[in-house]
């Protein structure tokens, strides 16, 4: 385990025995104001960052995880890696935001209570409409239930006895109607993505991976495993960067997604068992590449749970790929198993040999860890992925273009930039970003049209369920409606 190494600031403070750090004595406050350091407090409310080079999205992928009160942390014990504080989990660490944790019971329910310091509690309703997520709230307890079984969800809900519950996808149909939100997004950010490891024969051949990209059927994976909740997509990037700083970040290249042509499919399939030396067998008995090592059926990993839907898809394209003659062996394991090799590209690259031939890009698929077209980048076709590039592909092109992309500050050169390592990615296949969901994966939350809320505003496709603060009855938010 890599050792924490503090600065002199935070040595002195923690032998400190300073309580009012409000009114630091001078000596700390000169440790604290040095500005030779990387990290400096320029005054009582401001933190400076010196970055080694320029990093565009270091706001959005600092505002990733949440900065608590130190002081808090160290004074209820923040335990060991191995043993952590369990304090925090029944006291949560204060925050300025509009409500607060007044009461946890554990498997069964969160109650939040309105903030009176909130520091946006006075705010206007111009003020609020000029930047929704600050609204105080409006209702002075929100109680969150937890609730694992679908149908009681479903009854608590049709019944009144909730107010706002997540709904899966088999039964949102049960909802279309003007009495009823259901959250969905216009431009998604979540994506579902076909995993071959490209490390294992024949997979690692580029024209097989294309054969098998044309050969899925994506209208009816979308209708059938995601019940209509999703449209095609070219990856890395999602439709949410359509319009991301006066820029068109998806799709740089304007290229289609990879078509449903099973005469492109055979054509691809054919070049491929000749270049790497199989024959398949196609249903009608023809033999492409006769006198080659006949391919052996191919293992495709498909996690359970969250709907199930790893499985159902996996099935679709099993029997799809059966159509050009590529035998599928469908294996299923759970999530917590699923996730067992995966980590950054390194921990990718070691583990290659634990990581399946086919599997999908997750039980969650996957969400952007923050607001900026480089995240996708970085995280599923690079050597400096911390996590998502699954098969620990590399491309040292791919590499250059997105480091220099994601370093600039002039967004011409990021959007020039990327094009070109889109180009490589579109033709060498090492992923095949299927589908672009509307929803959240298994489902969406789901409350009665006199209800009106706003959900995650980055469009994550983590979660639909709505910020807590902006749930008001319909008239009375003090902020526009939003195109849902």
């Amino acid at each position: 385990m890599t050792p924490v190494v503090f600065g002199p600031a935070t040595i002195a403070w923690l032998n400190s025995t300073v309580t009012d750090w409000n009114n630091p004595p001078p000596a700390a406050l000169a440790l604290f104001e040095n500005s030779t350091w990387p990290i400096y407090c320029k005054d009582k409310y401001t933190l400076v960052f010196n970055l080694t080079s320029p990093f565009p999205p270091f706001i959005a992928a600092l505002a990733l995880t949440p900065i608590s009160d130190a002081a808090y942390i160290l004074r209820h014990g923040p335990g060991t890696p191995t043993s952590p504080s369990t304090y925090f989990q029944t006291y949560p660490p204060p925050g300025t935001g509009p409500y607060y944790v007044a009461q946890i019971v554990w498997n069964q329910y969160f109650v939040f209570k309105k903030n009176p310091y909130y520091w946006g509690r006075n705010l206007t309703p111009a003020e609020i409409a000029a930047n929704p997520l600050n609204a105080p709230g409006y209702f002075d307890t929100i109680i969150i239930k937890y609730v694992p079984e679908d149908s009681e969800r479903l009854l608590d809900l049709t019944s009144g006895k909730a107010q706002i519950a997540f709904i899966p996808w088999a039964d949102l149909a049960l909802f279309n109607s003007s009495k009823w939100v259901i959250q969905t997004w216009k431009w998604s950010a979540i994506t579902v993505a076909l995993d071959p490891n490209v490390h294992l024969w024949p997979l690692n051949c580029t024209d097989f991976r294309l054969a098998m990209y044309h050969a899925i059927n994506i209208t009816q994976l979308i209708e059938s495993a995601f019940y209509g909740y999703g449209e095609p997509m070219v990856g890395p990037e999602v439709p949410l960067y359509s319009n991301f700083s006066g820029y068109d970040f998806y799709d740089e290249g304007n290229y289609p997604p990879y078509q449903y042509n099973l005469t492109l499919a055979l054509i691809l399939l054919e070049k491929a068992a000749k270049e790497c030396h199989f024959s398949v067998t196609l249903p009608n008995g023809t033999v492409i590449n006769p006198g080659a090592p006949p391919l052996k059926p191919i293992e495709f990993q498909a996690s359970t749970g969250y709907g199930d839907w790893m499985v159902t898809a996996a099935q679709l394209i099993a029997a799809d790929l059966e159509q050009i003659g590529i035998p599928i062996e469908i294996t299923t394991v759970t999530p917590g198993k699923w996730f067992t090799p995966y980590g950054d590209f390194q921990t990718n690259l070691q583990d290659i040999n634990q990581i399946p031939p086919l599997t999908f890009n997750g039980p969650t698929a996957y969400a952007p860890d923050y607001l900026h077209p480089c995240d996708y980048w970085i995280a599923f076709v690079t050597n400096m992925s911390g996590w998502g590039n699954y098969d620990a592909w590399d491309n040292p092109r791919v590499d250059y273009d997105v480091l220099k992309a994601c370093t600039t500050i002039n967004i011409t050169e990021t959007w020039l930039y990327l094009k070109d390592a889109q180009k490589i990615v579109y033709e060498e296949g090492p992923y095949d970003w299927l589908v672009a969901l509307t929803t959240q994966v298994g489902g969406s939350f789901v409350w009665p049209s006199y209800l009106t809320a706003i959900p995650d505003p980055t469009e994550t496709g983590t979660t639909t369920v709505p910020i807590i603060n902006t749930i008001y009855p319909t008239g009375l938010q003090p902020y526009p409606l939003i195109l849902r």
